[in-house]
């Protein structure tokens, strides 16, 4: 562990402590326990000075680094300029990189899948983590100009998207998308998949090896496998063997981290424009153009809604774009989870989810035209889950194409939303120990 490694963690920290979860004194209103009026899990109050704690934290680690300009010193950002994704492939999996600021380690080398301390595998390989289109749209064209509502070819009908196929100006919009997109999420047509005894594309569309059911839409599978139509690449990359001979580590910190940390900081003591270059370095990474540059008119790929009413930011656009440069490059990194937290974006936790149902185009013959490359397409509402608000009850029928039978959807409940699910509850057993701890609010 090196004192850089302990400046950078410092900013993480910090950063919890200047965020509306615990800067207020309204989060657990409704929830008073000993914990609240003990001021354990809240200061009680906002002071804009937590933020500027922030800063100076940052500023400290910039200035032994090499100054207050990005990649201007011993740690800078990993770069690759002819291969984007590997830039940033090499910046989260490498553990000798120039951006590592903690690298943590269980084994040297994981020699099997499914091995139990290289987690990352399992997890993503046998579906532990179900990528929705919510984030795959989130993430913008290759030149960093956003992906727009106008961009979605399944926001038209059938019909439509069909005719846009056979007069030639179907666009693939997988395709030439920022790098990140194909290196964390399997797209169907654009990365291999190990299939024993060899390799395949990825096949995502109804019917397909990966997302299965019958590829005449009437059985459907809404419950289990690749159920989105895309699926969590990050880590195993195409299961073909990248791993061999590879040091396996987890990526705790990286100095990318830092920048985004140091710019939501910014931001919110009334220096946005300073904030800026550090979003765009990252951008830069992978090859996009800096935001105001790509998307001048701030068009807002809505991912992210945080709670302003505590404080609200000096560049509301800014934070938001912040928080989504986090959640495409750091993911399932374990930052993702916390933003939420901190930022109390109840919204993001309440509201529902989706999965794009693919097939692949076959023309008038029944012949496909390409399965890789040529979709008609269509949204569904993923299965709620307990904190999701719900309709009790309610069936939801889904339409399908070529006539297919769509199983009923059936919310069970209405949402179980509660501030509570901010801090995990602390087990009974450990409390009753009586050592120290008391129980976080609502539990």
């Amino acid at each position: 562990f090196t004192r850089a490694g302990a400046l950078a963690l410092k900013t993480r920290v910090l950063l919890f402590a200047a965020s509306p979860l615990f800067n207020s004194a309204d989060t657990w209103s409704g929830m008073a326990n000993e914990a609240v009026s003990n001021k354990i899990v809240t200061f009680g109050s906002y002071d804009p000075k937590r933020w500027q704690d922030v800063i100076k934290a940052c500023e400290a680690f910039l200035n032994e680094n090499g100054g207050l300009a990005p990649n201007s010193g011993h740690y800078q950002l990993h770069q690759n300029s002819s291969n984007y994704a590997l830039a940033y492939r090499g910046a989260y999996l490498n553990r000798d990189n120039s951006e590592m600021l903690i690298s943590t380690r269980r084994r040297k080398h994981p020699n099997k899948w499914w091995a139990k301390d290289f987690y990352a595998k399992m997890w993503c390989r046998y579906n532990g983590v179900q990528t929705p289109l919510d984030y795959v749209n989130a993430f913008p064209w290759a030149d960093g100009t956003p992906f727009k509502e106008a961009d979605k070819p399944w926001k038209k009908p059938f019909v439509e998207q069909e005719a846009a196929i056979e007069n030639k100006t179907y666009k693939n919009v997988f395709l030439n998308r920022d790098p990140r997109l194909g290196e964390n999420v399997f797209i169907t047509g654009q990365s291999y998949i190990h299939v024993h005894p060899g390799k395949m594309l990825y096949e995502g569309y109804v019917g397909g090896a990966q997302r299965g059911g019958n590829i005449n839409g009437k059985d459907i599978k809404f419950s289990s496998g690749k159920i989105t139509g895309f699926s969590c690449r990050k880590f195993i990359f195409d299961q073909t063997g990248e791993y061999s001979n590879l040091p396996a580590h987890w990526p705790y910190m990286r100095l990318t981290e830092l920048y985004l940390n140091y710019a939501e900081a910014l931001v919110m003591v009334g220096r946005a424009s300073e904030a800026y270059k550090w979003v765009d370095a990252v951008r830069a990474r992978v090859g996009m153009k800096p935001i105001l540059e790509a998307n001048p008119e701030k068009y807002e790929q809505e991912l992210t809604h945080p709670d302003f009413s505590v404080a609200a930011p000096s560049d509301e656009f800014l934070l938001k774009e912040i928080l989504r440069e986090r959640a495409l490059e750091f993911y399932i990194e374990n930052i993702r989870p916390y933003d939420l937290n901190r930022w109390r974006c109840a919204k993001d936790y309440r509201k529902r989810l989706h999965g794009l149902l693919i097939w692949a185009y076959e023309d008038a013959d029944g012949k496909m035209v390409d399965k890789y490359n040529t979709f008609v397409m269509q949204p569904w509402t993923l299965r709620k889950r307990w904190v999701q608000d719900g309709t009790n009850g309610t069936a939801h029928s889904i339409k399908g194409y070529r006539g297919g039978i769509m199983p009923t959807v059936i919310d069970m409940s209405d949402g179980n939303w509660s501030p509570r699910y901010y801090l995990s509850v602390i087990p009974e057993s450990e409390i009753v120990k009586d050592y120290g701890l008391i129980q976080n609010p609502g539990w």
